[in-house]
């Protein structure tokens, strides 16, 4: 019979009182069942995995009877189930557990796919932005479809070997899906797990290990150039009122970093000026952050060709195939190279760089261009909302040949 262990949850912070732990390994299963009972870690004896003596800490009798009591009764429990040749799951477990002590519980735990679907409901109530909710119902669709095909999944068997399957999964047809879309799934996951152990659902903490991820994929994503956009901005579309909206939308797009879903919502309201500076003030949509951007001339020439608003708008998969004819028409005909695996395959596929443009790329543009123009990596960051330069850096789009042209600039060249 495996040995009863007891842990605290997290020893290293020795401030707050911790949560004593059942640990139970027993038929290549793993039990972590909540003793309810808490300690400062200075009154833990760690080599001994119970309560320092009385000198230390005076409740030590009572506290140690009762861990002793649940050694016990965990012992027990397994005994009867294999004297009675009943496997028992880990939920069993712990259900069994439950009524060996007589708790009563003050509300049903959820399923983690219960929670789940909980916390989306929640979400979309709060406002959330429709794009990640919609990430979040995909995420819980493949979950459904794992369990569906490998039996019932709940706050225990999220590991690492858990992961491995549910990567192969992903991967797999009729699914096939790319290593970056898959690792957006993985963290909407941990995020899930965030959240069901803030509730006090969820004391599974492999999910936090540095291995429970997949390498991210280092994608070709475009960017237009100053000499793009002043072509774009250039080009007489007067016979074209369709395309000549969707251009003036995308250059203001490109000049304030603003997704599509600020953008393509400025007011009047929104423009204002501090310190004699004309700015652009919004709350974005995304994040519900505020930002505060100054005004680009060709910004505010586009605002006065509308009379001070933002051209008649359209939705963004209207607009993202708009932009493409846009592209086409000015001959942004560059091949571009895109590698990707997708569904553990290797894929290559060039394509002319109009087919790649998206609102995206206007928000992307400002900040590749604006970096290589020398505004502060900082600056642009309280604009584009990157929390890190390294993760600003990688959005970014410099070539190796690009970024030395800007080494070369610098006095330390000359």
């Amino acid at each position: 019979m495996g040995n009863v262990i007891f842990s605290l949850k997290s020893p290293v912070d020795e401030k707050k009182e911790n949560l004593v732990l059942l640990v139970f390994r027993y038929d290549g299963k793993k039990l972590v069942y909540s003793t309810g009972q808490k300690i400062l870690s200075k009154h833990w004896d760690f080599e001994n995995k119970c309560a320092e003596g009385k000198s230390k800490f005076p409740q030590s009798a009572e506290f140690n009877y009762y861990l002793k009591t649940l050694r016990n009764k965990t012992e027990e429990i397994y005994r009867n189930s294999l004297i009675e040749s009943k496997p028992l799951s880990i939920s069993e477990f712990k259900n069994a557990l439950d009524i060996s002590l007589n708790k009563v519980k003050q509300k049903e735990t959820p399923t983690l796919l219960t929670f789940i679907d909980e916390f989306i409901k929640k979400r979309e109530i709060a406002g959330k932005p429709n794009g990640s909710i919609q990430v979040y119902k995909k995420t819980l669709k493949h979950l459904k479809d794992y369990s569906k095909k490998y039996g019932k999944l709940n706050y225990e068997d999220i590991d690492i070997e858990f992961l491995d399957k549910f990567q192969n999964f992903l991967y797999s047809a009729p699914r096939s899906l790319s290593v970056n879309y898959s690792l957006k799934l993985i963290q909407n996951l941990k995020l899930f797990l965030n959240e069901a152990s803030e509730y006090g659902y969820n004391i599974n903490t492999a999910y936090k290990s540095r291995k429970f991820t997949i390498k991210k994929e280092d994608i070709t994503h475009i960017y237009l150039t100053i000499d793009e956009l002043e072509k774009m901005y250039n080009e007489d579309l007067s016979e074209n009122p369709k395309l000549d909206r969707v251009r003036d939308s995308f250059i203001v797009g490109c000049f304030t970093g603003l997704r599509f879903s600020d953008f393509s919502n400025l007011q009047p309201q929104h423009f204002k000026k501090v310190g004699g500076v004309e700015v652009v003030e919004i709350v974005t949509q995304k994040t519900k952050q505020k930002v505060t951007i100054p005004i680009h001339p060709k910004v505010r020439a586009i605002l006065n060709k509308y009379d001070g608003v933002m051209p008649r708008q359209i939705t963004n998969q209207k607009m993202n195939e708009y932009l493409k004819d846009l592209g086409e028409l000015l001959k942004f005909d560059e091949d571009i190279l895109i590698v990707k695996t997708k569904g553990g395959k290797r894929e290559e596929t060039v394509f002319k760089k109009y087919d790649l443009i998206s609102c995206h790329t206007a928000r992307r543009s400002f900040a590749t261009n604006s970096f290589k123009a020398g505004v502060p990596s900082i600056s642009i960051m309280k604009i584009t909302g990157h929390t890190t330069e390294k993760s600003f850096l990688q959005y970014i789009k410099i070539s190796n040949e690009e970024n030395a042209v800007l080494m070369a600039q610098n006095s330390f060249f000359k």
